[in-house]
């Protein structure tokens, strides 16, 4: 019986590190490709508007901005919006533009903030409602992005393909330090990036959409949901329209995580995807099934040395390494291809710490009560605003209030 139980463990792991396989080939066949679309002329590029939605200080908010007006594309407007004349970004902001004397940019505040959404999609709604004629296309950047100089034309690149209708960088975490979180927020993303490339799921903090995609129910999905990015996919499909991932778009985060706050991140992650995103079902299945057979295996493996079982031992062995070694391969080819892309757009990538690929276990037990614990989420807290849970994909915002780190600190601490 052992044995049977160790040949179920053994083929499940098999059949999720083929499909892991796959997605990881299949998102470094993208970047390969190394093709972000059609060259156009600076007097024909499309007037493209640049959305950086702020609520709170960022540490990078300065250099972001910079960034952000030093742009090469010819034909674009960077429109910051800010939570509240009262957030602490605000001197912050005025400085910046007033350091660069730009006309490419514009400061406005949220109007209001509405209850069936989170606050990021309120003022995401608010420039779509009030784009320009001209305006072909909005590019959302979060504010700890730096972004490189060819960054907005790498993004616009793409939606001139009357197929694309939305262009996304990802976001590809590069530890520094050995911090367990850091270390465990890492390895989960290694599975998660192919896997959003996979169900066409953009990375918020670096995407461009098409106009089309906005008006075309997007904007309206937006109101309805707490989160902007797992959504897309579900409009994107009906369109007939698909994603494109640009390989330099790519954005390098080297901030370090508590294990604490990293289990509260990937608690917020599989809230995202489990309530939006149209696999959510899959989603939840593949959790349960890896934390299943891999912890099943190693079990199987421990009770069969107990009992001097040796083809239960032969293998459960061979499932383990087979499954660690496959996915260890993943994660190198990753590496290896998205390394020398990142420091090409000039960002800086450490070494990897020598214990990261000690923490697959980790991983793995954490993802799985992250996905669990998402459906049973019933309050949210996020920047310092509480969200309730009315529906199983429907949240109300209790109150708009204007940022404060202490009220953050405050209602944070318990919560998703």
């Amino acid at each position: 019986m052992v044995t049977v139980f160790a040949v179920v463990c053994v083929v499940l792991m098999m059949v999720l590190l083929i499909r892991s396989v796959v997605w990881t080939r299949g998102f470094l066949a993208s970047l390969l490709s190394g093709h972000n679309g059609p060259q156009v002329s600076p007097a024909a590029a499309p007037r493209a508007v640049v959305v950086l939605p702020v609520r709170g200080m960022d540490p990078f908010l300065t250099r972001c901005i910079e960034s952000l007006l030093d742009q090469n594309y010819s034909n674009y407007i960077l429109r910051i919006i800010v939570d509240s004349k009262s957030d602490p970004s605000v001197p912050v902001i005025e400085q910046a533009i007033n350091l660069y004397s730009s006309d490419r940019v514009e400061v406005e505040y949220l109007h209001s903030a509405l209850e069936t959404c989170g606050a990021k999609n309120s003022a995401l709604i608010q420039i779509v409602e009030s784009l320009e004629p001209e305006d072909s296309a909005i590019v959302v950047v979060d504010s700890d992005v730096i972004a490189y100089p060819d960054w907005l034309g790498d993004l616009m690149r793409p939606l001139l393909d009357p197929k694309v209708g939305v262009a996304t960088g990802m976001c590809w975490y590069t530890p520094e330090t050995s911090e367990l979180g850091t270390l465990v927020r890492y390895m989960w993303n290694v599975g998660s990036v192919p896997e959003m490339f996979a169900f066409q799921v953009p990375f918020g903090g670096s995407v461009a959409y098409r106009r089309d995609v906005l008006e075309g129910g997007l904007a309206k999905r937006w109101s309805e949901c707490l989160f902007d990015d797992c959504v897309v996919p579900s409009i994107l499909k009906p369109l007939g329209l698909e994603l494109k991932v640009v390989p330099r778009a790519i954005m390098a985060n080297r901030e370090s995580i508590s294990l604490g706050n990293c289990f509260k991140f990937l608690r917020r992650q599989m809230l995202n995807a489990t309530c939006y995103n149209p696999a959510r079902t899959w989603i939840l299945i593949n959790g349960v099934a890896m934390a299943f057979s891999v912890f099943g295996a190693v079990g199987i493996l421990a009770t069969a040395v107990l009992h001097r079982d040796v083809t239960a031992i032969a293998t459960a062995a061979f499932g383990i390494l087979g499954f660690a070694a496959g996915m260890a391969g993943c994660l190198i080819s990753l590496e290896m291809r998205l390394r020398p892309i990142l420091r090409g757009s000039g960002q800086f990538v450490p070494p990897l710490p020598m214990k990261t690929g000690l923490v697959g276990g980790l991983t793995v037990s954490m993802y799985t009560a992250a996905t669990i614990c998402a459906y049973f989420v019933r309050r949210v807290s996020w920047r310092g605003l509480n969200y309730s849970r009315v529906g199983f994909d429907q949240f109300h915002l209790e109150e708009h209030c204007p940022f404060s780190a202490e009220r953050v600190h405050a209602v944070e601490h318990a919560s998703v």
